[in-house]
């Protein structure tokens, strides 16, 4: 009634959905009456879906930020491993190592977050390989054993383990390395953090960015079927799209239009055409 007592004839309302959730609407309308046809709906339900896109990737960035921030304060238990309690995120796995074969020191009692005891990596029952991921097992040994060789001190890897339950879950593994006089590794002492949070939403950052790039694709077809000039700028006034038509009345070269121009810029290429 607002937007009718205010002159509005003619809208369209497309919702703005951010991890399932609808958060507003993207609304145009007019004080024409039937101004809007199916090309028009189609642009503004397209412009909708970049939007929230757009929105749920900052938030998901944010996740991302706020996460990694716990997960570096979490990590400076490295240095106080041997305290690793039962309310601390860091798992300790300490090996003892003997040329080739590896064998089982320490696992601090906190690995129970993974539904497994410490006893059960200290006899027959579990094998640390059998937590790893099998897609991730030959990359994970093999970088390490290939550090070892090299005479690192310290290595670093973000990979996937199997919990009791066989869940996924990703850790980053933070392991110092213990030299004799010889040089020879005598231990490993390793602590893993849960990173799934983080890495799902990296993996979901990265879906978004993708399914953006096509929806982006088919938004630039259908806005060249236009008959008139359409430009999209972001914040700062530098253009992001400009459709065939626009291209055609001001005479945008591809050069041109691939420089990514500010409005200044466009306003100076055609300083002298009378548009």
């Amino acid at each position: 009634k607002m937007l009718r007592d205010k002159g509005v004839r003619s809208r369209i309302v497309s919702p703005l959905i951010i991890l399932g959730k609808v958060i507003g609407t993207l609304d145009v309308g007019t004080k024409l009456d039937n101004s809007f046809d199916q090309s028009h709906l189609q642009i503004i339900s397209q412009i909708g879906y970049v939007l929230s896109r757009t929105l749920e990737n900052q938030l998901l960035q944010q996740k991302t930020k706020n996460s990694i921030s716990q997960s570096q304060l979490a990590l400076q238990e490295l240095e106080i491993a041997n305290r690793v309690d039962e309310k601390s995120p860091v798992v300790l796995f300490r090996w003892e190592l003997d040329g080739t074969n590896r064998s089982m020191d320490y696992v601090s009692p906190n690995v129970n977050q993974y539904g497994y005891e410490a006893e059960d990596f200290q006899g027959d029952t579990y094998d640390f390989v059998k937590i790893v991921h099998p897609d991730d097992l030959e990359r994970v040994f093999a970088y390490a054993d290939a550090e070892l060789q090299r005479g690192a001190t310290y290595i670093e890897q973000e990979y996937r383990i199997l919990d009791k339950e066989r869940s996924v879950r990703w850790v980053l593994d933070r392991a110092l390395i213990e030299r004799n006089e010889d040089g020879i590794p005598t231990h490993v002492q390793s602590t893993l953090l849960d990173i799934s949070e983080r890495k799902y939403i990296e993996i979901r950052l990265r879906e978004n960015k993708d399914e953006l790039a096509k929806i982006l694709d088919r938004f630039k077809l259908l806005l060249d079927t236009i008959d008139y000039g359409i430009l999209f700028m972001d914040k700062d006034l530098n253009l992001l799209v400009a459709n065939r038509a626009a291209c055609r009345i001001w005479s945008f070269s591809d050069e041109f239009i691939n420089s990514n121009p500010s409005f200044d810029d466009i306003l100076e290429y055609n300083r002298y055409s009378g548009i």
